[in-house]
């Protein structure tokens, strides 16, 4: 589980990876672009991928 908070004027998320919290900046003052980045942070996590991180072979 993440939250969403705004530093300024932009839209943070933080979430947790193996009990270690992680940083994001959403780069949008929407908190509806926060909440979707979260959600596929969240995602990805649940599937086993690094959040953030694409592998392209």
């Amino acid at each position: 589980m993440g939250m969403i908070y705004k530093r300024g004027n932009v839209y943070w998320i933080k979430y947790y990876r193996n009990s270690k919290p992680y940083y994001e900046s959403s780069k949008s003052r929407k908190e509806a672009d926060a909440k979707r980045l979260l959600k596929k942070r969240e995602d990805e996590i649940s599937d086993g991928k690094l959040p953030g991180i694409n592998f392209t072979v």
